[in-house]
């Protein structure tokens, strides 16, 4: 970031409505003229001077998911963070180079669009000489000329759009009129903040963008320093400096929070993220001053805080929907996470519209930076309330860091038509013995074992063969190479119920993925759980759903449909002596099978030997004619349940 220390003005003009974004599934909010909304996208994920990559840039089916979730969230295009072509082989521009390259080719067709924004650190890391810096950005942007004419690249008025992201020992140094002139297109040019100090400068560009920063670059400790007066100041220019500015293209900026604490370049600068709070302000500003253009900063720069790929800084999620018989008590479960970067204690309250009896296992919780936890909320439905009476209840968490910062959300219940009549059984008959057995635990989950690519919901432990079992066929294409070349540990993270992801959720907002590209794997999810009877008898249930697939877009229908697939031998068992060792000889299994597509139960029973029993799911994609380049599992709704 630079040339953040400009004098603001003041703001002027009327509140507009404010339109909400409540978390990540949420489409962006807009005003009535609905400006096209754009993300900054890093395409640096996977690479070793970046840490904890939750996914590997290049990989088509990590872009693929990227453009169907930014499209149901109403964003229009991505504007890559660009270092131009690869200088020698392997090295990091390469990398970027190469992600970029893919994503526009699989936003062709469908109707996503891509702009570069040129990083000019790129030139500054290519070359000593700053009277070299001019024609290191000529070459890569010859080279990307590619990229700025092909169907899928963003235009604005009538011209390839290109961003800058500038640097203050860089950009006094480029010729501007000289790159125009050698890149020999007509471009759109736009260039970080307006500086009405330096017109001159000014002059070379097109138009200009906001970015995440807080007023006069002032961050404040506590993070509560948002932006309010920096985009006030903003968008005044771009509206009021006649005819210098109001003349250009103003792409206005909106964001979640920042925290660069754990870059390796970081300055511990931190906004606060406010339970959501900073997301809903900066886009009320957006709708505000309706520019015609909205970026968001940033889709996934996770190092810094901005990504907003996993969550818009919400606290409290997600709401509910839920009916039940007159007399009967209605549970629902939230998932509350301090987003902030302090340790934080939040107050629960409810209130049912209705007046009805609610309550919540714990009214006061505190959490660490990034900690969650799970908030279970009761409603009872009083006896003889009429089949079709609604009612709303308001749930909200408050932050003590401040009072005015909370999360809220609204869940409903519909009343059915009959009399509920409980049936007496033995006590925990029915209960769910397991730890998050319906994986409601919003992305990013821990990392285990501190390795960044396995995420699963607290409670449970992947599993895995690191090398192929004895069992496991070699393919025909792997003759003479080692296993490396169809066998490899899976990732494991969760997965979300939006629109390109819908049928890999079986209830609920979350379910467990993991999966190996390209290669088979032998894993599952296991779970041991403590205080049990000896002797007494135990179901163990989990629905699984598998996904084989090379063309996503074609033959798979983007991601909605197998092809070709073969087996991924499905299964679920219990080791009733409590061990860990899936191929134990004590482990109980369920018959085998398979799921492709849809969900299906997989059960098996087993009567407890100790006090501790061990449940475990199994997955191995089989193929021996071609690689299938997805080999996706899919958990969800786990339940081990004490029999009658």
């Amino acid at each position: 970031m630079r040339r953040i220390g400009v004098t603001l003005l003041s703001a002027s003009g009327t509140l507009l409505v404010l339109l909400l974004a409540l978390h990540v599934t949420t489409a962006a909010p807009v005003s009535p003229s609905s400006p096209l909304i754009l993300a900054e996208y890093q395409a640096w994920h996977g690479l070793p001077s970046h840490w904890n990559p939750p996914y590997t840039s290049t990989d088509p089916l990590v872009i693929a998911h990227h453009i169907q979730a930014a499209k149901a969230m109403s964003i229009s295009g991505f504007v890559v963070d660009w270092y131009g072509p690869s200088l020698a082989n392997g090295d990091e521009r390469g990398f970027m180079d190469q992600a970029t390259a893919e994503l526009l080719r699989q936003s062709a067709g469908q109707g996503f669009q891509v702009a570069l924004m040129y990083d000019e650190g790129a030139v500054r890391n290519a070359e000593t000489l700053t009277a070299a810096y001019t024609t290191r950005m000529i070459s890569d942007l010859l080279y990307a000329r590619q990229y700025l004419t092909a169907p899928a690249y963003l235009n604005i008025n009538g011209h390839p759009a290109l961003f800058v992201f500038p640097y203050p020992d860089v950009d006094p140094y480029i010729d501007w009129p000289e790159v125009r002139s050698q890149l020999g297109i007509t471009i759109t040019l736009l260039d970080e903040d307006p500086n009405p100090d330096d017109r001159p400068h000014d002059a070379h560009f097109d138009g200009f963008y906001a970015w995440v920063q807080p007023a006069a670059s002032t961050w404040l400790t506590d993070g509560t320093e948002w932006g309010h007066d920096y985009l006030t100041w903003f968008y005044n220019v771009m509206t009021g400096l006649s005819p210098t500015y109001t003349n250009k293209v103003a792409v206005g900026g909106v964001w979640q929070g920042f925290d660069d604490s754990n870059a390796p370049w970081g300055q511990n600068r931190y906004m606060w993220p406010r339970c959501g709070q900073t997301w809903r302000d900066t886009w009320q500003l957006a709708n505000q001053y309706n520019p015609p253009y909205v970026m968001i900063d940033t889709w996934n720069d996770f190092e810094e805080g901005t990504g907003i790929e996993f969550g818009t800084g919400e606290c409290l999620m997600p709401p509910r929907i839920a009916s039940a018989l007159p007399g009967q008590q209605i549970m629902y479960t939230h998932t509350l996470v301090n987003t902030g970067k302090f340790t934080d204690t939040f107050q629960v309250t409810m209130h049912s519209s209705n007046e009805w009896a609610s309550g919540v296992n714990t009214s006061s919780v505190t959490l660490g930076r990034h900690a969650t936890t799970t908030l279970t909320i009761t409603l009872t439905v009083p006896a003889f309330t009429h089949g079709g009476t609604q009612d709303e209840l308001n749930i909200r968490a408050i932050s003590q860091i401040s009072p005015n910062v909370s999360s809220a959300l609204t869940d409903t219940a519909t009343v059915l038509f009959g009399m509920y009549l409980p049936v007496i059984t033995k006590a925990d008959t029915r209960a769910n013995l397991l730890a998050n057995g319906n994986f409601e635990i919003p992305p990013p989950r821990p990392f285990q074992d501190d390795m960044g690519e396995i995420e699963v919901a607290p409670g449970w432990r992947a599993w895995y063969l690191d090398q192929p079992p004895s069992y496991v066929v070699r393919p025909l294409f792997c003759n003479g190479l080692d296993y490396g070349c169809y066998w490899t540990r899976p990732e494991f993270h969760g997965v979300m119920n939006v629109a390109d992801t819908k049928n890999r959720v079986h209830s609920g907002m979350y379910a467990q993925k993991y999966f190996s590209y390209g290669r088979m794997h032998e894993a599952g999810l296991m779970q041991r759980v403590t205080g049990i009877t000896p002797g007494t008898p135990l179901r163990f249930s989990a629905y699984m759903e598998a996904w084989m697939c090379n063309d996503y877009i074609a033959a798979c229908d983007r991601g909605s449909k197998s092809q070709d697939p073969t087996t991924m031998h499905f299964r679920v068992g219990i080791d009733p002596t409590g061990g860990t060792n899936p191929f134990s000889s004590t482990v109980v299994w369920s018959v085998e099978g398979d799921s492709f597509d849809h969900f299906t139960q997989f059960s098996v029973e087993a009567t407890a030997q100790s006090d501790a029993v061990t449940v475990f799911t199994h997955s191995r994609p089989e193929w021996v004619d071609y690689a299938r380049m997805n080999n996706d599992v899919y958990v969800d709704d786990a339940t081990l349940a004490i029999l009658p």
